[in-house]
């Protein structure tokens, strides 16, 4: 786990948006799970470490844990090289990203969060993001946020630094603010 000081992650409200965009990828028949976010109203995006074996079937939860909507995936786009061995390699944790499309425009329904288009290795550090995933240290339904935390650095070679707490399952939360108009990016 890998908790900054006092855990102060809350439940998330995952019946308000952008809460209701981020769900859990289930793997290989539940065999593994991580976060993914609709970006798009049929792409998710996850990480790239988390793809390990299909199917893929991305949930979005209710308050009570309970499944609001179940979309298999039926496209993996990736930053990766296949291995002989059909397993995925990256050299770099830029490459760490991983997009699926669904089988139906999940996103129509939900919202989704939009992908910053600006050169984000020019922006004003530290920045305050807002991150939230499904760890496994709660509930398989329940969505945690992390409020207020910053990234820290931005690097080619090292990826993007921040401190948001994160444990198990959550990789793959997206990393997003708000902007005025309430939309998430």
């Amino acid at each position: 786990a890998n908790i900054i000081g006092a855990d102060d992650r809350t439940d998330a409200n995952q019946q308000i948006y952008p809460y209701q965009a981020i769900g859990r990828l289930e793997i290989a028949g539940g065999a593994a799970s991580c976060t993914a976010a609709l970006v798009a109203p049929d792409i998710v995006l996850t990480n790239l470490h988390c793809i390990r074996g299909e199917p893929y079937v991305f949930r979005a939860f209710d308050q009570n844990g309970e499944a609001l909507a179940e979309v298999s995936a039926i496209e993996l786009t990736h930053s990766g090289q296949k291995n002989k061995d059909g397993s995925i390699r990256y050299d770099q944790a830029t490459q760490d990203w991983a997009l699926l499309r669904l089988a139906e425009p999940l996103g129509d329904k939900l919202g989704y969060l939009e992908v910053d288009k600006r050169n984000v290795m020019a922006a004003d550090l530290p920045l305050s993001i807002l991150t939230a995933g499904y760890p496994k240290d709660r509930h398989a339904g329940q969505a945690m946020v992390k409020q207020s935390c910053e990234v820290r650095e931005l690097s080619f070679q090292k990826g993007l630094l921040h401190d948001c707490d994160m444990t198990s399952g959550a990789s793959g939360s997206p990393l997003f603010y708000l902007r005025a108009d309430g939309k998430a990016v």
